[in-house]
């Protein structure tokens, strides 16, 4: 399975995901909109993923992390009104994918450095954990950790201790903010995401559509808006 597939993918559920938000008003468990928000669940996990996969390989880290803080503050709006909220209320997820590009781009700094620029970092790390919450970015310090933790994980060499690594990070991360409400089903959801990631092949695919993600992202709110 190559990037662009795996993409594709994170952005098909990402969108059945937020029409299921949309359509979402109190409705019992196993109603369409449930099953559609189940679904979606796999969506971040895999945007995480490709954050991480994109750390790896690119040329410029700081190109990179520019690109998403711009489309972050271009979304904010198309995001915030398709909650229905403030206008920064809540951050949409390229702040979070932001926040885990920038830890990466630091650890990479200082990973081979002495004990005192370790124990930098970490209290750092703590400080953007904390904060990803105050700020109300999509997934919280959560969703923060769980690219760091990809981007660890696509270190092993061995595919099944990678496939291990991968399961028990999206375990530990997407389980613990689940709203109560919609308990474990929709956290099983994202456990699905596990899949393509041991699929990957490390191949980019077709990449003619190099922004579609970037576009997709307000345009496809906007539209479920205007439908709204």
């Amino acid at each position: 399975m190559t990037n662009f597939q795996i993409k594709l993918i994170a952005i098909i559920t990402m969108l059945i995901d937020h029409i299921g938000h949309a359509l979402w008003d109190g409705q019992p468990e196993m109603s369409l909109p449930f099953v559609m928000r189940i679904i979606g669940r796999i969506a971040f996990p895999l945007f995480a993923f490709l954050i991480a996969e994109g750390c790896m390989h690119t040329k410029n880290m700081k190109a990179y992390m520019i690109r998403l803080g711009m489309f972050a503050i271009i979304s904010q709006w198309f995001f915030a009104t398709f909650l229905q909220v403030g206008l920064l209320q809540n951050l949409n997820i390229f702040f979070t994918l932001l926040l885990g590009t920038f830890v990466i781009y630091c650890f990479n700094g200082v990973k081979t450095k002495t004990w005192p620029h370790l124990i930098l970092f970490i209290a750092m790390f703590i400080v953007i954990f904390i904060y990803a919450f105050e700020l109300n970015i999509d997934f919280g310090g959560f969703g923060v950790l769980l690219i760091v933790l990809l981007y660890l994980a696509k270190g092993a060499t061995h595919k099944k201790m990678f496939t291990a690594l991968a399961a028990i990070s999206v375990l530990a991360i997407l389980y613990p903010p689940l709203d109560p409400s919609f308990g474990l089903p929709l956290f099983v959801g994202s456990l699905f995401s596990i899949l393509p990631m041991v699929l990957y092949n490390g191949k980019r695919g077709w990449n003619k559509l190099k922004w579609l993600f970037y576009v997709f992202y307000p345009a496809h709110m906007l539209v479920i808006v205007l439908v709204r």
